[in-house]
């Protein structure tokens, strides 16, 4: 086997193209492998497909490939131009690169690859010996063909159906700044991006986003309480309930424990002690902060131990805690008539306790009941939004933010879209 058959076999060369020379350069750990159709070989028209006659060859110009034996890979070629009746002069595809593409398809989708583990742009470009702006272009090509397929099987109406969807919003950029995620859970992806998190601006997402036959299919929406959200599913998808996703619900349980346990500590903190290192005196709340904040199950015996006597004791931070610890059995309720008696029993509870930060969780659980209760129902929950969420987050830590929300989103659908890193199988 001499070296051009063997490169023949390793990038997948197949008839009508065949590899003319293989020139291997030790000094600059290169190796350039030049390809050519074969004599008399009858291109067709990248348009129509149609046979079409030869009309000369473009420059030569080469392709990045998967690097052999350390040393860098690149394919040469001089492309063909063909003239068709009916679109023109145009130049041939070739089997192993997208048009206008800079890599070969294999090395297109290691990059993404690499980019889909690093998460960074700059970095996976340094591991490759490649540019930022090189690295850039892939990623804007990959997330510009995934929306182009959607966008081509809902003009064939064969959009794919969406049953669970999910709407949250994530602070983004200065002020007032937030984005508007529509997900599909049950496929752990997102579908779109909006600027903003208005009602029209959601409701917009949504109807540019789905099908009329994909709307018609969505069985429920997990959504946190912002009235803008229920307004635009509302508009839209009027026929859909609304589920109050059960990670929100917590979190109010959680803010109104922590705003309690910061208001007594400040009450029951003792003289600072003479010679302490620490601004003010302890409190039997002293350095408990993230004790209350996570599930009691998940707290070490003796910890969990203490906070129920201090529940007994009286400790109003603790009853709080005692609350939200309760509220945990409502999304394990069997079914909506045994919750809606739950939640009553335990609406009278909190209310009755006295605590003001209780108290407003309690009455804003009461309005959305409805929305609280259709859990019980879908059993949908926004747990991979939370995820995203903190995907999202690390993507802003490591680019130390974007230049603009078209960037943003850019990014947020090439690591969450579910887009396919390979479409092409040639290398």
């Amino acid at each position: 086997m001499n070296d051009r058959t063997l490169y023949e076999q390793l990038l997948g060369i197949t008839p009508p193209w065949q590899v003319t020379q293989v020139t291997v350069d030790p000094a600059i750990q290169q190796v350039r492998v030049t390809v050519a159709p074969t004599p008399d070989t009858t291109f067709a028209c990248p348009v129509c497909q149609r046979p079409c006659p030869g009309y000369d060859q473009r420059d030569e110009r080469a392709w990045r490939h998967l690097d052999s034996c350390a040393f860098t890979t690149w394919l040469v070629a001089r492309l063909p131009r063909v003239q068709c009746p009916a679109h023109g002069v145009k130049t041939i595809t070739v089997p192993w690169a997208e048009p206008h593409a800079r890599f070969t398809a294999a090395f297109a989708c290691f990059v993404r690859r690499v980019l889909q583990a690093t998460r960074v742009q700059a970095q996976t470009a340094a591991l490759l010996g490649l540019t930022p702006d090189e690295v850039r272009d892939l990623l804007a090509r990959t997330v510009a063909q995934g929306l182009a397929a959607r966008a081509a099987a809902r003009a064939a109406e064969a959009a794919e159906p969406l049953r669970q969807l999910s709407l949250d919003e994530k602070h983004y950029g200065p002020g007032q700044a937030y984005l508007t995620g529509l997900g599909d859970p049950e496929r752990q992806r997102v579908w779109d991006v909006a600027p903003e998190r208005t009602a029209a601006v959601v409701a917009a997402l949504l109807e540019r986003s789905l099908t009329p036959a994909q709307r018609e299919g969505v069985e429920s929406i997990t959504v946190d309480l912002w009235q803008g959200f229920a307004d635009a599913c509302r508009r839209v998808l009027p026929q859909v309930p609304l589920i109050y996703d059960r990670f929100h619900a917590m979190h109010e349980l959680n803010e109104a424990v922590d705003h309690t346990r910061r208001r007594e500590h400040r009450a029951l903190r003792q003289a600072r002690q003479p010679g302490s290192k620490r601004k003010y005196g302890d409190s039997p709340l002293t350095e408990t902060r993230y004790w209350w904040l996570r599930n009691a199950a998940d707290l070490p015996e003796a910890r969990r131990e203490q906070l129920w006597r201090w529940q007994a004791e009286g400790l109003e931070t603790a009853q709080v805690w005692a609350y939200k610890e309760a509220f945990r059995a409502f999304f394990a309720q069997p079914g909506v008539e045994a919750g809606a008696q739950f939640f009553h029993e335990w609406h009278a509870g909190a209310v009755a306790l006295g605590n003001e930060a209780l108290t407003q969780v309690a009455r804003q659980f009461a309005k959305h009941r409805e929305k609280l209760l259709a859990y019980l129902e879908q059993r949908q929950t926004n747990g991979w939004a939370e995820y995203v969420n903190g995907v999202i987050q690390q993507l802003r830590m490591v680019t130390r933010g974007f230049k603009s929300f078209a960037g943003y989103r850019r990014a947020i659908l090439f690591y969450l879209g579910g887009f396919d890193l390979c479409p092409h199988t040639s290398p």
